[in-house]
């Protein structure tokens, strides 16, 4: 993993540790960095596909079920900032949320039995909108364990400059936090205790190149600011989870109780020890995806 932290530089690719040694650096530090898993070609295919999906979306100003539009700085336009549900939106996107590359990584984490929760393609225009505040990835879909992992995949370069992922490493270990809600189109949150992100001097820029995939637990407070640059900075977000971990509440995810692709479903739920918050937006019925507050 790159990343920068009090001054220091480092560089540990998962790709080069064992199995036993990738999860102790996940429990470590609660993300992982493995560089350059699909390939220049697979990139270019994606990035293809993706571009179609966006040309479709030309002259969208509201967001609707399948794409969140922003307004572009100094220009009456607006610019997808996310596509939803891109499982479904192509064959192509579908095989890469199952692609053995993803999963074998998936198993070292969370075991041989996986489910498909939901996935999405983020993108950064250069647009105040395109931002993500500081969150926990539980607080918007509570589960009964925390193995519930989202897995990104880079489609372009991500750098401090266009809005790569910070994270603050080792804060999953705090467990769920409170997060506080508001709809406004899309349901956005910040943390009721803003004092828990400490000092600036603890988090931690995680530059990405195309084709290699980060993944963090459900747990880990991260954030990413604004492209401030003209560099495109997309990504393919996909969330998964231990097929005997069940959903709370929140966003019930774009497969119901999960399509499983690797493994099977055990029948039955294994439950975290402990009492957390229940976020507010869990109490609600789960929302339509033109408003699911996925980070």
């Amino acid at each position: 993993m790159k990343h920068t932290q009090h001054g220091a530089h480092h560089d540990i690719d998962a790709m080069t540790l064992t199995a036993e040694q990738r999860r102790s650096v996940y429990d470590e530090l609660g993300y992982l960095i493995f560089r350059n898993v699909f390939t220049p070609a697979d990139i270019a295919l994606l990035r293809s596909t993706t571009q179609q999906l966006v040309q479709a979306a030309a002259g969208l100003a509201v967001s609707n079920e399948r794409y969140l539009v922003a307004a572009l700085e100094d220009s009456p336009a607006h610019a997808v900032r996310r596509i939803y549900n891109t499982p479904s939106a192509h064959p192509l996107l579908q095989a890469a949320t199952s692609d053995p590359r993803v999963l074998d990584l998936l198993a070292d984490i969370i075991g041989p039995n996986i489910e498909l929760h939901h996935g999405k393609i983020n993108l950064k225009p250069r647009s105040r909108e395109a931002q993500f505040d500081w969150h926990q990835d539980f607080a918007f879909f509570p589960h009964t364990n925390f193995d519930f992992i989202a897995v990104m995949l880079a489609l372009d370069a991500a750098t401090p400059e266009n809005g790569c992922l910070t994270v603050i490493p080792g804060s999953h270990k705090r467990g769920p936090m409170q997060h506080i809600f508001a709809v406004d189109g899309a349901y956005s949150s910040r943390l009721a205790d803003p004092s828990a992100l400490g000092s600036e001097i603890d988090w931690v820029d995680l530059p990405m190149g195309a084709g290699d995939i980060e993944l963090h637990h459900c747990n880990l407070l991260h954030s990413s600011r604004a492209n401030r640059t003209d560099t495109a900075r997309t990504a393919m977000v996909t969330h998964y989870r231990a097929a005997d971990n069940m959903q709370l509440g929140g966003f019930q995810g774009h497969h119901g109780y999960g399509q499983v692709v690797r493994g099977e479903a055990p029948g039955r739920v294994r439950l975290q020890e402990g009492s957390y918050f229940l976020p507010t937006m869990a109490m609600r019925p789960p929302v339509a995806a033109s408003s699911e507050g996925q980070p």
